[in-house]
């Protein structure tokens, strides 16, 4: 049976958004990427409060059997905290994806405010 997957993804890597929902629907599986359910034409930062885009968000996490994250932003930190609370589970595509994850994984910001959930996210 096929699964829904929430593809949590940073803003950043939007272009990499059909790459990540062909690797999802190539494994047998639903995409439900945020970029395709929010197009960016509509709903930016300027329309929205960054809180009601992730209520969306959230919302399409419960929606999902599986939450999959694809790159480090605090967006994609909190979508995975939501997952987890609820006990979705989850899997790391990161290091695959995320150009950048090493360079994020160092910022001061996402250490402080997610404490341990780097080693989490980037553990096999």
């Amino acid at each position: 049976m096929r699964k829904v997957i929430y593809a949590a993804t940073p803003f950043r890597m939007k272009d990499l958004k059909e790459r990540i929902c062909d690797f999802i629907q190539e494994r047998g599986h639903f995409p439900l990427h945020p970029f395709n359910a929010l197009p960016m034409s509509r709903y930016r930062y300027s329309n929205f409060t960054r809180e009601e885009i992730m209520r969306v968000c959230y919302g399409l996490v419960e929606l999902s059997d599986e939450l999959w994250i694809f790159g480090l932003g605090s967006g994609s930190f909190d979508e995975w905290l939501k997952a987890k609370d609820i006990e979705i589970p989850r899997k790391s595509f990161v290091k695959v994806f995320d150009p950048k994850w090493e360079e994020y994984s160092q910022k001061v910001k996402y250490k402080s405010r997610y404490p341990g959930l780097l080693k989490e996210i980037l553990t096999p």
